[in-house]
């Protein structure tokens, strides 16, 4: 591993980021031919679900811990920093399984709340069963957030945007493969059809943090993971630690979380909209596919630009 530039870390950043929106919009064409574009609606729910959850259980620490590791490794504070990535880490390990509990026991609430009345469309069952299998992932993404936010802020940009295509490969080959499987192969039905697409998230991140953490554990030395407290570094508390991380979380806590209530407040509102203007259920539901995944789906590519800067830019001037 070794450190990048401000340009070279955004660019590759950048690329990384463009790189995983571009397969994140291809896939669709095969997923779309092996569901159907009516059935899209029912995977959007469960994007939309764990993005809003995604968002809780992440809180901005991620940003966050990119600028707190920047700052002490400029310092030479390098117990510190390891002492800050183990809090950050534990922080949101114990987040996650907090918020895959409420996830999964209250899908079937969220599905009431998304559908209402309403019938002729996907049933609550089905949107239930889908979240729940999406929950999984909030187990894996939060510890696999932060770790990239440790190798950000040693402004090592590559492997973090190596482990980012990595895991959408992953999650692609299982939405693809696995959806094609069930639904034509196997024929064991829609509902699960889009259950192991959405279960893709968790595999390929759960892949993405193993190639992550055998990166970490090989380059122990250069990232100078085992040195000796120092007499000053003594004086800074766990309980300092956490409230700096907390504090520089805000910014980006309010960013995340405003896009994903957004999002949530379209498809809670948008189906009962439209079928009480005169709307048949299942032409809502594939309105709302449009809006809620296809739509997102261009827009991130734009983003993706901005996202890539702040990947680099934070690290950098934090140091």
């Amino acid at each position: 591993m070794k450190k990048n530039s401000f340009i070279n870390g955004a660019l590759i950043a950048t690329i990384g980021i463009v790189t995983t929106k571009f397969l994140g919009i291809v896939y669709v064409i095969p997923f779309y031919a092996i569901i159907g574009e009516e059935n899209i609606a029912l995977y959007g729910y469960a994007y939309t679900i764990y993005n809003l959850f995604l968002a809780l259980s992440t809180v901005g620490i991620p940003p966050a811990m990119s600028k707190l590791i920047s700052e002490y490794n400029t310092l030479g504070y390098n117990h510190t920093k390891e002492r800050a990535y183990k809090l950050g880490k534990y922080i949101l390990i114990s987040l996650g399984i907090l918020l895959f509990l409420i996830m999964f026991f209250g899908a079937p609430f969220i599905a009431n709340q998304i559908m209402g009345d309403n019938t002729g469309g996907n049933s609550k069952e089905a949107i239930a069963f889908v979240i729940r299998i999406i929950s999984t992932a909030i187990l894996v993404v939060p510890y696999l957030s932060v770790t990239k936010g440790y190798l950000q802020g040693h402004k090592i940009i590559t492997p973090s945007s190596i482990s980012q295509v990595l895991e959408q490969i992953v999650r692609i080959i299982v939405i693809i493969l696995g959806s094609y499987l069930f639904v034509k192969v196997f024929n064991l039905g829609i509902t699960n059809g889009v259950g192991i697409a959405v279960f893709g998230a968790t595999v390929g991140a759960l892949v993405a943090l193993i190639y992550l953490l055998i990166k970490i554990k090989s380059n122990a030395k250069f990232l100078e993971r085992n040195e000796a407290q120092k007499e000053i570094e003594k004086k800074i508390t766990n309980k300092q630690i956490i409230k700096k991380l907390l504090l520089y979380s805000i910014p980006f806590i309010s960013f995340g979380l405003a896009l994903s209530v957004y999002d949530y407040i379209d498809m809670t509102t948008i189906i009962n909209a439209l079928t009480n203007i005169g709307f048949k259920t299942k032409d809502a539901e594939s309105i709302l596919g449009v809006i809620n995944t296809t739509g997102n789906k261009l827009n991130s590519v734009v983003l993706a630009i901005s996202t890539g800067l702040m990947t680099s830019l934070v690290p950098n001037i934090t140091s």
